[in-house]
């Protein structure tokens, strides 16, 4: 018999609880419900398998699908989850260069004016956050440096400054790149545009138009020297033919005559 799917398995006395096809969310302190028997969630190690705080006191179980999983937890609650991960912010935060005295909201400052002088104060409330430097100790508001905020916008400093540039450098080149190509497109469309004005124009002109009435080429005394002339041989193919100096060219089948 296959094994149920969201079932889970737990034997009496032991800490780990084995899940089968399960998504188990849980976290430290939740609970593990199972047959009327609580116990409590030391970690979720995945989604198939959690460990408890105590030995389980229930009896051993497979395949079970009757369970629940209570979020009584101290991650579920807003505050504490918020404070935990503020917490561990400031604790990496405080082992950087940067050095505080004390953290707290701007407006708490104040309870801080009494410090000695070099105090250091991390307004995290509003953002962005601010830390101030006690200049003097006259227990005033005064005493206070103006706040130097902790998050700069990335343009301000002088490498993206000189990124930026460079991009925009780049894109202005592979601008005038894509100009440049676009002209010569457009200049190579108007000459073939220009071309086959110019040939219209020939065939246009060819008046009168010669027609041979024996099968072969013309002769340079039928076209005049330097001129353009469309001509039909009969039993051929029409054709451009050009005197040049007297020697004609046959300008839509290659070879002089």
């Amino acid at each position: 018999m296959a094994v149920p799917l969201n079932s889970v398995a737990v034997a009496a006395g032991s800490l780990i609880v084995t899940g089968y096809a399960t998504t188990f969310v849980a976290a430290e302190g939740d609970l593990f419900v199972l047959d009327g028997f609580v116990a409590l969630i030391a970690s979720r190690d995945s989604a198939s398998q959690l460990t408890l705080r105590h030995a389980w006191s229930g009896p051993s179980r497979t395949e079970a699908t009757a369970w629940e999983i209570a979020p009584f937890g101290p991650y579920w609650r807003s505050t504490s989850t918020t404070n935990r991960q503020l917490s561990a912010l400031l604790a990496r935060f405080s082992a950087g260069p940067v050095k505080f005295d004390a953290v707290g909201t701007l407006a708490e400052r104040s309870a801080q004016n009494g410090q000695g002088k070099g105090f250091t104060y991390l307004a995290i409330d509003p953002e962005p956050w601010q830390i101030f430097v006690k200049l003097a100790n006259t227990n005033s508001a005064s005493d206070w440096s103006s706040g130097q905020s902790l998050q700069v916008r990335v343009e301000l400093t002088a490498e993206a400054q000189a990124a930026r540039d460079a991009a925009a450098s780049s894109a202005a080149t592979a601008g005038s790149g894509a100009a440049i190509a676009t002209d010569k497109a457009a200049i190579a469309v108007q000459a073939a545009a220009d071309a086959q004005a110019a040939a219209a124009q020939a065939v246009a002109g060819a008046v009168p138009a010669l027609v041979l009435a024996k099968p072969t080429a013309p002769i340079a005394a039928e076209i005049p020297a330097g001129t353009v002339r469309f001509v039909r041989v009969a039993g051929g193919r029409p054709s451009l033919w050009f005197n040049d100096g007297g020697t004609l060219v046959d300008l839509f089948n290659p070879g002089t005559f």
